[in-house]
């Protein structure tokens, strides 16, 4: 008899991922997201293929006559005598026969204002052509203080620096940078898409009626842990799914994948998934048993609904300085730890034994949450028309 007891909570984590898998909404907005990253992927992929192999054409009116040296990718033209002119030179544009028009007058090089004249405002070329004429100007005036060519590279030769990096664990390149942002935002993304389906779940619950059903049938404990176990499965599915279409939407995009992305970052990643998809789920549980349904939430009770994209506000700290004491301190306490600590793993920035610190910590405070929620769902449940407040829960939890 002791052993269908113990796994009386397993019925409930089936039905609860049966109820969610029927779901049309939930299968969509699974889907939905890895087909949206990794279309986006193949997309950006293209247009950024497409847009390395056009060739910008602009139109070039010198005091000399002549043209602008070379730059790849921009076909500098001069146009006839008769079409120099700036109102000849806007009908070419505007008929697309150039991307652009460039004029500069006699005094260019002085500082005398050029004229650009352009189909649309601010082409994503422009900055690169403002460069290169930046460029050609530096030389010429150079030419014109009799500075040759060669001292002039020999002033611009950049110094010699090499690298030695200190602590060769310390991983800091862009890519790190934006594989400990991606794992933040994944990791938040999915654990709080998982409680807000539980939240709806349990509202629904609570409106119909069905907990005295439940209650004499299951013990309140197990019921709350059939629903951590079920949407802690969510939200991995989550992570999971939308993790991997993130790494086939970088390979579509040919980005190259960083040396944060192997099987210990991972690893790291779905145990902070798992902790604090429970966690926070027995914490959302315990919320939601204590009102009588989402919309009574008072505005302290509807803050806690906030709790989750917190470490978002951390991002700068996160990326600027992982190593910093208060940093890795606070990504220790288990309200943050979840998807902050992948992310200080993700960049190299702390060691095995606080990574070790950090999971016990979140064990321990989930056994405290799930605790914390049977109780709140046996006391909190049962009262309608009532929404109990925290300090009753936490006073009679103590006297049970």
């Amino acid at each position: 008899m002791s052993e269908p007891r113990r796994m009386e909570w397993w019925p409930v984590t089936v039905w609860e991922l049966r109820r969610m898998i029927q779901r049309v909404d939930f299968v969509v907005s699974v889907l939905l997201v890895p087909l949206l990253a990794v279309g986006t992927g193949l997309l950006m992929g293209w247009l950024a293929n497409r847009s390395q192999r056009e060739i910008v054409s602009v139109a070039v009116v010198r005091p000399d006559g002549a043209s602008l040296p070379e730059l790849e990718r921009f076909r500098f033209v001069v146009p006839p005598p008769d079409t120099r002119n700036a109102e000849a030179l806007t009908a070419a544009v505007r008929a697309k026969t150039w991307d652009g028009a460039l004029i500069l007058p006699a005094d260019w090089l002085s500082g005398g204002e050029a004229q650009l004249i352009l189909r649309a405002s601010t082409p994503g070329w422009k900055s690169r052509l403002a460069d290169h004429l930046r460029g050609i100007a530096r030389r010429e005036r150079a030419a014109a203080e009799g500075v040759t060519a060669a001292r002039l590279e020999h002033y611009d030769a950049p110094v010699a620096m090499g690298e030695r990096i200190a602590n060769p664990e310390r991983r800091g390149t862009r890519g790190d940078r934006v594989v400990g942002m991606m794992l933040l935002l994944l990791l938040t993304v999915s654990l709080f898409t998982s409680v807000s389906y539980m939240i709806v779940g349990i509202s629904a619950e609570k409106a119909a009626r069905v907990t005295e059903v439940v209650v004499s049938a299951i013990r309140p404990q197990s019921w709350m842990d059939g629903k951590i176990v079920a949407y802690t499965i969510i939200a991995l599915l989550l992570f999971a799914l939308w993790g991997a279409s993130a790494v086939v939407a970088a390979m579509a995009f040919h980005l190259p994948l960083p040396t944060s992305v192997n099987p210990a970052t991972v690893i790291v990643g779905l145990v902070f998934a798992v902790l604090g998809a429970a966690f926070w789920a027995a914490g959302f549980a315990a919320l939601m048993a204590t009102l009588k349904d989402f919309q009574s939430a008072s505005k302290l009770q509807g803050n806690f609904f906030m709790l989750p994209f917190l470490p978002l506000a951390l991002v700068g700290p996160l990326i600027d300085n992982p190593e910093a004491g208060w940093v890795i301190a606070t990504a220790m306490i288990p309200l943050f730890s979840p998807s902050m600590f992948p992310m200080l793993v993700s960049l190299g920035a702390v060691n095995a034994w606080q990574i070790g610190l950090a999971i016990l910590l979140l064990i321990a405070a989930t056994w405290v949450m799930r605790r914390f929620a049977g109780y709140a769902f046996r006391v909190g449940m049962l009262m309608y028309g009532k929404d109990v407040t925290l300090p009753e829960l936490i006073r009679w939890s103590k006297s049970a």
